[in-house]
């Protein structure tokens, strides 16, 4: 029986406050690339509503943008340039939003 090729799901973490623009920014972008076919699961952690964030992270620079355990991004970044680096991840990574 040939076994199908199911894409994998990367994790993704932002870290973000209250009354942040950038964050604002990274969460619409990351949310929109998720809805669009992207392969990645966003979790969202707010250190204003519940001052806890993630085992080994930080809270004091926002937004900051984990993937798969590893920091990528602080503040704003380009959706094209990430999508690049989940393709390091995933050979062919579906996102109909940069089709």
């Amino acid at each position: 029986m040939k076994q199908e090729n199911i894409p994998k799901t990367i994790p993704v973490q932002i870290i973000v406050r209250e009354s942040c623009k950038a964050c604002d920014k990274v969460v619409i972008k990351l949310a929109s690339y998720s809805q669009h076919g992207g392969n990645i699961k966003v979790d969202i952690f707010n250190v204003d509503i519940n001052d806890q964030v993630p085992k080994n992270r930080q809270g004091f620079i926002t937004p900051a943008v984990w993937v798969n355990d590893q920091l990528w991004y602080y503040g704003d970044f380009d959706l094209y340039e990430f999508h690049k680096k989940i393709e390091t991840i995933i050979k062919e990574p579906k996102c109909g939003i940069l089709t």
